[in-house]
């Protein structure tokens, strides 16, 4: 038979763990026992205190509490005077106060002559006096004959240098020992308002240019009697002939710019910003001829004409460069009433 359960004795020290065995079939619920009395254990030490855990988050702001009463004034010594502000600004003038009286004289020595003025323009010229009386022949006696000087070209001599009453130079030539007039070539006027200066040749010669001497190696430049003019070529068939290097107008530019007379060849550099090149007015100027190259596309170049067409793009729309046109150039000539594209590459 079941014995009464006795009094729970106290509890062994516990015994190491021993390997957790294969859990076995659950067996059947056996009968409960009586409960035993129950034992008290004696109540352990109190732990430490646990560290503070995070403050919470701050409540809603309660009503502001009334205002309470004003102290008794005080009677502290007044401290010293600040420094002076900066000054205001400046206020409208005051209308001008009336003339006061003139005051006496003064009976100051006169001061020294100053120094004389540059002297004024020369004035026109007078008209020329009357002619005097003629004086008396003189009575001279001749000097000896002097030596024999170079011989005279007198294809090429110059006969007269003169001025007339305007000061304009008159050269004289006889350059065909041929002529019965020493007229043969001129260069006069150009002193005057009215008339330009004109040089040339009265008849059908040519006019030659020479540096450095008088031989034909000395030939630089021509202009046929027929008006073919010739540079480093002295016998032209063209209306310009040129026979030597040449140099053209040319500028980097990199900001927007509208083309003048002076320019030629304009290179773009459009690394900063995109850049707009305007042409002209063609009208008046027929036959310029102006090269626009874009140095490497960063960004886009736009040319235009606000006053006449390029080719068939109307007036004030552009001719857009971008970065597939790298390196690219583009080249008009005025007819006169628009811009024809005569080189370059038109996007």
């Amino acid at each position: 038979g079941l014995g009464i359960t006795g009094p729970t004795g106290p509890i062994g020290e516990t015994g190491p763990a021993g390997a957790k065995g294969i859990q076995g079939d659950t067996g059947p619920t056996g009968v409960t026992g009586a409960t035993g009395n129950t034992g008290t254990g004696t109540t352990g030490a109190t732990g430490s205190t646990g560290e503070t855990g995070p403050a919470g988050s701050k409540g809603i702001q309660g009503d502001t509490g009334p205002t309470g009463p004003t102290g008794p004034s005080g009677n502290g010594v007044t401290g010293p005077t600040g420094e002076t502000g900066p000054a205001g600004s400046k206020g409208i003038q005051g209308d001008t106060g009336p003339t006061g009286p003139t005051g006496p004289s003064g009976n100051g020595a006169t001061g020294p002559t100053g120094e004389t003025g540059p002297a004024g323009l020369k004035g026109i010229q007078g008209d020329t006096g009357p002619t005097g009386p003629t004086g008396p022949s003189g009575m001279g006696i001749t000097g000896p004959t002097g030596p024999a000087g170079s011989p005279i070209n007198t294809a090429d001599s110059i006969l007269s240098i003169e001025f007339d009453s305007h000061g304009n130079l008159e050269l004289d030539f006889n350059s065909d020992p041929t002529l019965t007039t020493s007229s043969a070539a001129f260069l006069i006027d150009g002193n005057i308002a009215s008339t330009d200066l004109r040089l040339g040749t009265n008849n059908a010669r040519d006019l030659i240019f020479k540096t450095g001497g008088n031989n034909p190696v000395n030939d630089r430049m021509v202009i046929t009697d027929a008006g073919e003019v010739g540079i480093g070529d002295m016998t032209p068939t063209s209306g310009l002939e040129v026979n030597t290097s040449m140099a053209l107008a040319i500028q980097t530019i990199s900001s927007n710019y509208t083309l003048t007379s002076t320019d030629n060849v304009i290179v773009v550099d459009n690394t900063s910003s995109n850049i707009e090149i305007e042409l002209p007015n063609p009208s008046g100027i027929t036959g310029r001829i102006y090269t626009i190259k874009i140095r490497q596309i960063n960004h886009n170049v736009s040319v235009l004409c606000t006053s006449a067409d390029i080719d068939d793009i109307p007036a004030n729309t552009a001719i857009t460069f971008d970065s597939t046109h790298n390196y690219s150039f583009i080249t008009v000539i005025s007819t006169g009433s628009e811009w024809m594209i005569i080189g370059g590459a038109k996007p």
